[in-house]
């Protein structure tokens, strides 16, 4: 009895051993769910054509920044090339604007002696003049006498000789150039009674300064030339806006 019990074991045992795993008892299977409990937050990403529709750039989006970038630059050199001619330009008009410089020098006077002309009812002076032009333009040169340019002198208001026609000279470019010595001269020329006294005190005193104008379209008066200062030359006449027109007619008859 007891041997049929252990052979009966055995067979059991044996059946076990080579049971069909398909026929196993299948394990409980977890909640889906479950795997995930312990886990960190997932960040989920788009991935796909949902993705690349909301990321993809059109295929011409560079060249159309190339093509703004370079028109930007093309107007950026118009507008820099447009400011160096316009400044060109003034530079020019200011340069070819600047008026020439002008000044006179008296060198020798005669006919006015106190002693002996200045006590004669009339008087025939005579000046001898020095002019200087000279250029403050960097584009162009300077003339005076070009056209009828007439030299008047005068005391105390009292216009005492004159040219009807300067002579002519230029100066180059920031130069300058002298003329002369011309004669200025007036013939019977009568003195009131205030500038003869004053004319002869300053000739006697070596004192006497006289005004000389240059009238060329435009007036210009230099002031206070004493006789043989040679320094006159480098002080400058004054440039009026006062027009003259024609020359004026000689002094004296």
């Amino acid at each position: 009895m007891a041997d049929q019990t252990i052979l009966i074991g055995v067979v059991h045992s044996q059946s076990q051993l080579h049971t069909p795993s398909s026929v196993r008892p299948a394990s409980p299977s977890r909640p889906r769910h479950a795997t995930v409990q312990a886990t960190k937050p997932v960040h989920t990403y788009e991935t796909g054509s949902a993705a690349s529709s909301t990321t993809t750039m059109p295929a011409d989006f560079g060249a159309d920044q190339d093509r703004i970038r370079r028109l930007l630059r093309c107007f950026s050199g118009i507008a820099i090339a447009v400011l160096v001619v316009v400044a060109v330009l003034v530079l020019c008009a200011l340069e070819a604007s600047k008026a020439p410089r002008l000044s006179v020098a008296v060198a020798i006077v005669s006919g006015l002696d106190p002693a002996t002309d200045l006590a004669r009812p009339a008087v025939d002076p005579q000046f001898n003049l020095t002019l200087r032009v000279a250029s403050r333009s960097l584009l162009s040169r300077a003339c005076v006498g070009v056209s009828s340019t007439a030299v008047a002198v005068s005391y105390h208001g009292v216009r005492l000789a004159s040219a009807p026609v300067a002579p002519r000279v230029c100066a180059a470019r920031r130069k300058s150039a002298d003329a002369g010595p011309f004669v200025a001269w007036g013939s019977s020329v009568r003195l009131p009674g205030f500038a003869r006294d004053s004319l002869a005190a300053d000739m006697r005193n070596g004192a006497a300064a006289f005004d000389v104008a240059l009238m060329d379209g435009h007036l210009v008066v230099c002031r206070g030339r004493r006789v043989g200062d040679a320094d006159a030359l480098q002080a400058p006449c004054v440039l009026t806006h006062v027009e003259t027109g024609a020359a004026v007619p000689h002094t004296g008859t």
